[in-house]
């Protein structure tokens, strides 16, 4: 009834509904009785990834935000109150569904397709600002916020497995996050970009080392943010630091 009456917001219902079926089947696959439990095919793990890869660009919320859990849950396991919990029948390190480590991703796609998003969102808001034209609402809604809400659960689950999982492509995401919280004026994205930076902290990468004095510049130029919860972050970097 709800597809005949809404077919688009029907589908996307649907949409999010089979992400989590796959996120719980990918961190909680079934066992048989004669082989154990059931293993990804590799043909399956790469379509599986691109179309992941696809969801952070949907134009739907909903999906963008499935699509994140699924990466994130699948790339550095399930962190629990007492640290991280193992996910059953997962393939690689006794822990991920889909690792980053060991090539699992093909050549580096995941953190390489993450910071692409974010430099493409940085390229298109300093061209709109030296053209003094409005920025793409777009550029807010699909790619950038659904690539930052990905980094945030990534770096929150296991900041330091997804640093060595990484590769090179790990040192590029602190001097993205950094320009994006000096030259765009979204909340959300200045909330997520301090979210990340938060997480971070906590384990200290050389990126950040080397990023220091811009990043205390930056926190200093948001403490007087018009938005509450951007205020409420940089305090939270403060007391993290």
């Amino acid at each position: 009834m709800q597809l005949k009456h809404d077919p688009i917001g029907g589908w996307n219902q649907l949409r999010e509904m089979a992400g989590l079926l796959l996120k719980n089947a990918l961190t909680n696959p079934p066992v048989f009785e004669s082989s154990g439990r059931m293993r990804l095919l590799p043909h399956a793990s790469e379509e599986i990834k691109k179309i992941l890869c696809g969801t952070l660009k949907d134009s739907n919320a909903g999906v963008r935000r499935v699509g994140s859990s699924i990466i994130s849950s699948c790339c550095v396991g399930i962190s629990s109150r007492h640290g991280t919990m193992p996910i059953a029948g997962a393939v690689a390190d006794g822990m991920e569904a889909l690792p980053l480590q060991e090539n699992k991703w093909g050549e580096g796609i995941l953190t390489p397709f993450l910071v692409s998003c974010l430099e493409a969102a940085i390229g298109m808001i300093q061209q709109s600002q030296a053209q003094s034209q409005a920025i793409p609402p777009d550029v807010f809604q699909f790619a950038l916020l659904g690539s930052l809400q990905t980094l945030v659960k990534l770096l929150e689950d296991d900041a330091e497995k997804f640093e060595r999982g990484s590769g090179a492509a790990f040192n590029k995401i602190v001097p993205s996050l950094l320009r994006l919280l000096q030259i765009c004026g979204e909340t959300r994205v200045k909330v997520d970009c301090l979210k990340c930076c938060v997480n971070m902290i906590r384990v200290m990468p050389g990126s950040l080392v080397a990023q220091m004095n811009d990043f205390l510049g930056v926190l200093s130029s948001l403490a007087g943010d018009e938005s509450v919860e951007v205020r409420k972050y940089v305090c939270r970097s403060i007391v993290t630091l």
